[in-house]
């Protein structure tokens, strides 16, 4: 494909400001909901509490380079994941 420059070309402009489109909503404004599927609520009563001195060992080790995962076991998660 070659570029013809002989032609020019102005470039396409809209001189009109844009107002943006904002939707009403029924709820008070700065007001979130969220709902959880039936899934979600599944696997959030079963998820165990975090534990800080683990999460900040695991830091540790991860910025040190000596956490080594266990790939298989990651593998495994992962496909037993989509199905």
């Amino acid at each position: 494909m070659r570029i013809d420059r002989s032609t020019p070309v102005s470039p396409v402009t809209n001189d009109a400001p844009v107002q943006p489109q904002v939707a009403q909503s029924s709820r008070p404004s700065g007001a979130d909901v969220v709902q959880l599927s039936a899934a979600g609520t599944a696997a959030a009563q079963g998820a165990r509490p975090a534990d800080p001195a683990r999460i900040a060992s695991l830091k540790a080790a991860v910025a040190d380079g000596s956490y080594k995962p266990d790939l298989d076991k990651l593998a495994a998660n992962i496909v037993a994941e989509d199905k």
